[in-house]
């Protein structure tokens, strides 16, 4: 009886280590090329990132920006376009009490948190657009949406160029300088699984 239970318990465990694990997979894109504007749109305009070997249903994107500056946070717009044709407006002016942000990490999410008034940290926000204000072309017309979810769905139509146009719309006395010192990423998750052999 003890040679027949150790004989299927190691088979067991033969089983377990033969096994593949399976998740969602994180493809990351990244531009890191700096943006930087007095007034007026970023060169470039747009920034893009190149993207493929997306398949299956996109399930989440988010928007990094690396070393991201600008002490009057009234006046910077950010808008993502996505090559299936989605239009983001990632942020576009601030909240009352809303005043800088300095060589700060900031992420685009569907799960972040509304923008802090004050000095504004590193963190994970949720996209905002609180003026009417548009860039000029060659971006898109409106409307905008600020639900990153939108692009949810089909990923096989988002392989491509995505484009980030960034404006300062400052000028005069009040005019601050916008920095993205390193650029930005994007992490994008789709349904197709990621499998991968369990060590022994």
């Amino acid at each position: 009886m003890k040679t027949r239970s150790l004989t299927l318990a190691l088979s067991a465990l033969a089983l377990a280590t033969a096994s593949f694990v399976a998740s969602a997979a994180d493809h990351v894109f990244s531009n890191t090329a700096q943006l930087q504007v007095e007034s007026g749109n970023a060169t470039p305009y747009p920034s893009n990132i190149p993207v493929s070997g997306l398949g299956g249903n996109i399930t989440q994107v988010t928007v990094t920006l690396h070393g991201f500056s600008s002490g009057d946070l009234y006046s910077p717009l950010l808008l993502l376009v996505a090559p299936g044709g989605q239009k983001i407006m990632l942020t576009n002016g601030a909240p009352n009490g809303t005043k800088s942000t300095s060589n700060a990490t900031w992420t685009f999410s569907a799960s972040g948190v509304a923008v802090p008034s004050g000095a504004v940290p590193s963190g994970t926000y949720l996209p905002s657009s609180f003026f009417p204000d548009t860039p000029p072309p060659p971006a898109p017309a409106g409307p905008y949406s600020t639900d990153l979810t939108t692009i949810n769905g089909a990923a096989a139509g988002q392989n491509g160029s995505w484009e980030l146009y960034v404006r300062n719309f400052t000028g005069g006395i009040n005019q601050t300088a916008l920095t993205i010192a390193s650029g930005w990423t994007l992490n994008i998750t789709d349904d197709v699984p990621d499998t991968t052999c369990a060590s022994e």
